[in-house]
C-alpha cells in the first residue's frame, strides 16, 4: 500500500513539473517583441508536450486584463498561434470555428511583476485540464502595451496597472528615477507622491501626445498648477522643495476628451 501511495505522488509530482510551471521563477525581462517572443516559445513548448491534444482542435484566445484585452494580449495571441501551428493539433482562432480546447489567458499586476496565467480547458465541459504561469518583469514598453487596448478599429485608452491609485494612496514617483508610464483615460485623474530626501528645485512633467494639467500640492495648500509649460500639450512645474517633506502631485486630461498615454517624469534642476 505504501508502494502504490508513493508511486502515486510521484506521478502528480511529474505531471505538475510538466504541465504547470511554478511562481517562484526569476521574472522575465521584457524590453522588445524579441523577449516576448522568446517567452511565447517557451509557453508554446510546455503546450505541446499537454498528451491529450493530438488530434484535438485547439482555439487560441488572447490575455485578458483588467476586464479588457490590452495590446499585450493580442500579442501573446498571435505569437502562440504562430508557434502551434503544424503540430499534432488543428490551431483555431476564436469566433472562426469551435475548437475541442480552448487556450484562454490572463495577466494579472503583482506590483514589480505581471503574471499572465494561461489555462487549458475542454470546450465542452469547461474543465481546466493544465495551467501555466508566465511572470514578466514591468518595463516601460510591457506597461504600454498593457495599457492600450487591442479592441476595436483604433486604439482605446485603458485603465493602466497603478489603478486604483487615489489621493489617500498615491503612487510614489522618485526623483531622477525611471519614467512612469500611465493613461489617462475618460473622467481619469492620476495622483503621485514624492519624498525629497533633501531641499532643492525639483522639475515635476509629463511627456506624450496628451494635453495634460498637473497641480502640486503640500498636504491640502496647493502649491502649484500648470497646464502646458512643457513640450506641446505637456503640463510641468518647477518647485523648490523641502527634503524630508510629502508632496502630492495630481495629473489629468486638461478637457474630458485628452486621454491616451503618457509619462511622468520626476527630475532635480539640472538633471535631464
Amino acid at each position: 500500500m505504501l508502494k502504490k501511495t508513493a508511486c502515486a505522488v510521484l506521478a502528480l509530482t511529474a505531471a505538475l513539473a510538466l504541465f504547470g510551471q511554478g511562481s517562484g521563477q526569476t521574472p522575465a525581462q521584457i524590453r522588445s517583441p524579441a523577449d516576448l517572443d522568446r517567452e511565447t516559445a517557451g509557453l508554446a513548448l510546455r503546450i505541446r508536450q499537454f498528451p491529450g491534444l493530438a488530434g484535438k482542435k485547439l482555439e487560441v484566445s488572447g490575455v485578458s486584463f483588467g476586464g479588457q484585452e490590452p495590446a499585450l494580449g493580442a500579442y501573446w495571441k498571435n505569437a502562440l498561434i504562430g508557434q502551434l501551428a503544424g503540430g499534432a493539433f488543428t490551431v483555431l482562432e476564436p469566433g472562426l470555428l469551435r475548437g475541442d480546447y480552448r487556450l484562454t489567458g490572463e495577466a494579472v499586476d503583482l506590483g514589480q511583476t505581471i503574471r499572465i496565467f494561461t489555462r487549458l480547458s475542454d470546450r465542452g465541459t469547461s474543465a481546466i485540464l493544465a495551467s501555466w504561469t508566465s511572470d514578466l518583469e514591468k518595463s516601460p514598453f510591457l506597461e504600454n502595451l498593457l495599457a492600450v487596448s487591442s479592441i476595436g478599429s483604433s486604439p482605446v485608452t485603458a485603465r493602466d496597472p497603478h489603478e486604483e491609485d487615489s489621493r489617500e494612496t498615491p503612487l510614489e514617483a522618485t526623483i531622477n528615477g525611471q519614467a512612469i508610464v500611465r493613461t489617462i483615460h475618460r473622467n481619469d485623474t492620476d495622483w503621485f507622491v514624492i519624498h525629497p530626501s533633501e531641499s532643492g528645485t525639483v522639475i515635476m512633467e509629463t511627456r506624450g501626445p496628451v494635453d495634460t494639467l498637473m497641480e502640486l500640492y503640500e498636504g491640502s495648500t496647493r502649491l502649484s498648477q500648470d497646464d502646458d509649460s512643457g513640450e506641446g500639450g505637456n503640463a510641468r512645474i518647477s518647485c523648490r522643495l523641502e527634503g524630508g517633506k510629502t508632496y502630492i502631485v495630481m495629473v489629468k486630461g486638461y478637457s474630458s476628451g485628452d486621454t491616451g498615454r503618457y509619462e511622468f517624469l520626476v527630475r532635480s534642476e539640472g538633471s535631464e
